[in-house]
């Protein structure tokens, strides 16, 4: 019972995530590991102790080094961990960038607050990218941003803002509706595996997201609501069909959700998005303003207020996708006048111009990949065929 307690007597309680209870909430925490440098001495030594009365073999453990626990990756040490959580970025704009996206995809936020010091938020955060289940859950139903609070010295301000209550400790958990109401607040330790291994438990994470995804909304609803707005504001409407995995459809939206694009279209469009995968009913409105062909994503048309198409992103009867090409920018443009003429055209000029593909250096103008349209069955109940769902087609 002396060794045992010589042992433990130099383990702190409380999990890595929490603040010590020795240290001011309001600064940073002491250390940045579970143990501190004097306790992991202390600890040492009575190991050194017990293999002592043991009589252990010295070279058993460099010889024979413990198998690692199935289900805990493996740690990199924290000078050669990446920073997961950019110290340069602006938690604020991210934020609202993210709430941006979910509104128009009818999606959900989920916050991830922590810190590059801490091994558990690189823990769930591997997990997140190595879970395919959880992956392809985040990729289709939530807008991740991964907001730093340094040594609970930054951010500080959008906690209190939404309540996070990171006394808890983090990684920490927050889900926003797309209009930033307050969803769910989650501590991550009742999401550990709690059977001796250093890991989140798939099952508790997956449970979690499954429980506060976004309700699915129907296209022709989400259709419906855009083009009674467009009448009231005597607009037209932008509208494009895209899918979680298709790596053009968020090149596209990256270029209208961009502020300069946003400033230019917003006063005389309205601008929509249908999910064909995840709205219900979202392939048959692609179909119908398709005409029943086999577009390839994206694909986008243009409305006039009442509602006619006056536009669509078809070439020679081929869908053109993401424009990259001269011709197919200018007929973008066309298309985006049809229904909003009052745009001045300078300015349409210019947006425009943000298509346009930057030229390598020494390469010329970049190449267009073949693959940029993945074809599109209209019968296919979830997706193209030869498309791995748990992967982005196009360009990342």
């Amino acid at each position: 019972m002396g060794l045992r307690r010589a042992l433990f007597a130099s383990v702190p309680a409380g999990r890595f995530a929490r603040w010590p209870a020795n240290v001011s909430r309001t600064s940073a925490p002491a250390r940045s590991t579970r143990w501190g440098r004097s306790s992991l001495v202390r600890l040492a030594s009575s190991v050194l102790v017990i293999v002592g009365v043991l009589g252990a073999s010295p070279t058993r453990a460099a010889t024979e080094p413990p198998t690692q626990p199935s289900g805990e990756s493996k740690q990199l040490p924290a000078a050669e961990r990446p920073q997961i959580y950019d110290p340069a970025s602006n938690a604020s704009k991210d934020l609202e960038a993210a709430l941006a996206r979910a509104k128009a995809d009818h999606s959900r936020v989920l916050i991830q607050w922590g810190g590059n010091w801490c091994i558990w938020c690189h823990r769930l955060h591997d997990l997140f990218k190595s879970d395919p289940a959880i992956r392809k859950l985040l990729r289709d139903e939530y807008q991740v941003v991964l907001i730093d609070i340094g040594r609970r010295d930054k951010n500080m301000d959008l906690a209190e803002k939404y309540h996070a209550d990171l006394d808890q400790g983090v990684p920490f958990l927050t889900v926003l509706a797309s209009d930033g109401t307050l969803v769910q607040h989650q501590e991550t330790g009742s999401l550990e595996r709690g059977d001796g291994v250093k890991a989140h438990d798939p099952a508790k994470v997956l449970a979690l997201l499954e429980a506060h995804r976004a309700p699915q909304v129907a296209a022709q609803d989400v259709l419906d609501a855009a083009l009674a707005r467009a009448k009231q504001e005597n607009k037209g409407v932008l509208l494009h069909f895209g899918a979680p995995w298709c790596g053009w459809c968020k090149r596209l939206e990256s270029w209208l959700h961009a502020d300069e694009v946003q400033r230019v279209l917003e006063p005389a469009l309205v601008l929509v998005k249908i999910d064909v995968d995840r709205f219900t009913g979202g392939r048959q409105v692609l179909d119908r303003f398709a005409g029943g062909i086999s577009t390839g994503l994206p694909f986008s048309v243009t409305l006039s207020s009442g509602g006619e198409v006056v536009g669509a992103s078809f070439i020679d009867g081929a869908n053109i996708g993401f424009p990259t090409t001269d011709p197919e920018i200018t007929h973008v443009g066309a298309m985006i006048r049809a229904a909003a003429a009052r745009i001045d055209a300078r300015e349409l000029e210019a947006i425009l111009a943000r298509l346009r593909p930057e030229p390598a250096k020494g390469d010329g103008p970049k190449s267009v990949p073949a693959t940029k349209l993945k074809p599109m069955s209209p019968s296919a109940p979830s997706r193209d065929p030869g498309v791995d769902a748990s992967k982005d087609s196009g360009p990342d």
